[in-house]
């Protein structure tokens, strides 16, 4: 088989990198709204109060301001995003296909696509300084910098989402007995009933993400990062994550369905360079184009450093 053939027969047999029963990842919907636009077709979001006249946006990892006219729509660009090397062997795919080395490399590619969108949705919202960033005093815990948090950012939303790293949420899981062990629980506070009361949701963020020179946590173990999502500012959630479809035409040449693709595959062929030693194999990059932005930084707050 030529060498271009099998190039997209192996694009045919990974598929679109990306899971259909979950399109975006969790993480990103309970904090964005996401949407998929046309090929050539421009991104915009209406920014609808008088106070927002800066947005954040982020591309090839800079973020920057972007000035807007308050209560009118606003034009977003878009960046590249690619999932690193991943490569089959050529043993692995000339005769038969091995379908456990394909379903592998498709999870390698998902999860690098999705880190590269969590990390660049996190960053955005700790670069925000609207709002001042929540300071841990001396004397207090886990529980008095949370509500310190939402008393920042209570007059701008409601139903918040607390982003946390695994230092933050051992802090949470084990706040009652803590306080129960050391005498300083003299009446029960009850720390997740007293957070679903002030209408928060804490999620866990955990992982690392690949940069040029090291790897690098999506959100540090002792940060915190709480968003109001129903705004009194902006229609909608604070951060926006918009992929763009792919074109009809470059998603038939690379194999890859030709209706609504978001994520496509790049598939070069034999040697590829791994290691810095040819290897008989095929390089495989996954890649989208999206735009993600933060509309309403009033809506978010961080704590650097919670012990």
């Amino acid at each position: 088989m030529e060498e271009r053939k099998l190039a997209v027969e192996i694009a045919k047999a990974i598929g679109s990198p990306i899971d259909p029963n979950i399109p975006v990842n969790p993480v990103i919907m309970s904090i964005a709204d996401t949407d998929a636009v046309p090929a050539g077709e421009d991104c915009y979001t209406f920014v609808a109060d008088s106070e927002v006249d800066t947005v954040l946006t982020i591309s090839s990892g800079v973020i920057a301001e972007v000035k807007v006219i308050p209560n009118s729509t606003a034009s977003l660009s878009f960046t590249y995003f690619d999932s690193g090397l991943n490569y089959v062997l050529s043993k692995d795919i000339m005769e038969t296909k091995d379908s456990s080395k394909m379903a592998r490399t498709k999870v390698r590619l998902v999860r690098g696509l999705d880190k590269k969108e969590l990390k660049s949705v996190i960053d955005l919202g700790l670069a925000a300084t609207t709002i001042t960033p929540i300071i841990q005093a001396t004397e207090e815990d886990v529980l008095d910098v949370i509500i310190r948090m939402k008393q920042a950012i209570e007059n701008y939303g409601d139903n918040y989402v607390l982003l946390v790293g695994s230092s933050v949420k051992a802090l949470i899981d084990t706040y009652d007995k803590d306080n129960a062990k050391t005498g300083l629980n003299s009446y029960r506070i009850g720390i997740n009933e007293t957070l679903a009361g002030m209408g928060i949701k804490v999620i866990k963020v955990s992982g690392k993400i690949k940069t040029d020179s090291s790897d690098v946590p999506l959100l540090a173990v002792s940060t915190a990062l709480l968003v109001a999502l129903d705004s009194t500012l902006q229609i909608g959630k604070p951060f926006v994550s918009v992929r763009r479809i792919i074109a009809p035409e470059l998603a038939a040449g690379m194999g890859i369905e030709v209706t609504d693709a978001q994520r496509g595959l790049f598939v070069a062929n034999t040697p590829v360079i791994v290691a810095g030693a040819n290897t008989l194999g095929y390089a495989i990059y996954g890649f989208e184009n999206i735009c993600i932005a933060l509309i309403n930084p009033y809506a978010v707050v961080k704590c650097a450093t919670i012990v």
